[in-house]
């Protein structure tokens, strides 16, 4: 199972999460940072979503699922999330060998 969780302090949610269980887990933010808003709707005055989250789902949908893993994405992603924006967002818990699993196992386009 992979879990991709995003919300402020997200990562207070999986923190505990067993390294020998099967299940995985990205947050947006650590438990001490609350996640930077993006995508401000001017209809609904709110914006949905946030800078890592935003970020991840755009370079998904360009992701060839069969060849790429979750630890490569997040790899890129973190990196360059880190140069944007001066902070310690993401993180991962629970089994990290899922990480390098293919995409394909988990999503479909």
């Amino acid at each position: 199972m992979v879990i991709f969780m995003t919300s402020s302090y997200s990562a207070t949610m999986f923190e505990d999460l067993a390294p020998n269980v099967d299940a995985y887990a990205l947050t947006a933010c650590t438990k001490y940072i609350q996640s930077s808003p993006s995508d401000y709707n001017d209809i609904r005055k709110i914006y949905l979503s946030d800078k890592f989250s935003s970020a991840w789902l755009k370079d998904i949908n360009e992701a060839d699922f069969k060849t790429e893993t979750f630890h490569g994405k997040i790899a890129d992603k973190q990196a360059n999330h880190l140069k944007r924006n001066n902070d310690l967002c993401p993180c991962q818990f629970g089994n990290l060998e899922i990480r390098n699993c293919h995409l394909s196992e988990f999503l479909q386009k």
